[in-house]
């Protein structure tokens, strides 16, 4: 994109009927660094603003390439300078563009557990009971 050229940065604010203008025009200053989008300033709102959405005019300069024409002198002036035209500066208010620091959060370290000993249980053989049905037969003697 050609740095210093005009721009239209996509209107999305509120309570904008449908006549109202969908654009501000702009001049492109470059791109953000910390946010994914175009620099512009717009000199009617006079902020900067960080937008994706925004229609380039890159053949068309936003300053034109003669902002302030002077006025053609007539014949019967006899100054041997010509005319100077001052123009006071334009005080922009600059905004800060800085990203907001970063919060800052509790440091957390994860560790692996240890292994659980293991204690071995004695295995259980059930014994099956056995069910005489009969008296017991006495010894011989």
């Amino acid at each position: 994109r050609v740095f210093g050229s005009t721009c239209f940065v996509h209107n999305l604010s509120p309570g904008l009927d449908k006549l109202a203008a969908r654009s501000l025009k702009c001049v492109f200053l470059g791109y953000h660094r910390s946010q994914k989008g175009y620099r512009c300033y717009s000199h009617t709102l006079q902020r900067y603003l960080i937008s994706a959405d925004v229609t380039f005019f890159e053949s068309v300069p936003y300053f034109g390439s003669n902002p302030v024409s002077p006025e053609p002198l007539q014949e019967s002036t006899s100054t041997p300078f010509p005319t100077v035209i001052n123009v006071p500066p334009t005080i922009i208010p600059h905004q800060s563009m800085a990203p907001d620091p970063p919060t800052s959060r509790p440091l957390q370290t994860y560790q692996r557990r240890r292994p659980t000993s293991v204690v071995p249980v004695p295995e259980v053989i059930p014994v099956p009971e056995v069910i005489a049905d009969s008296p017991p037969t006495p010894p011989p003697s």
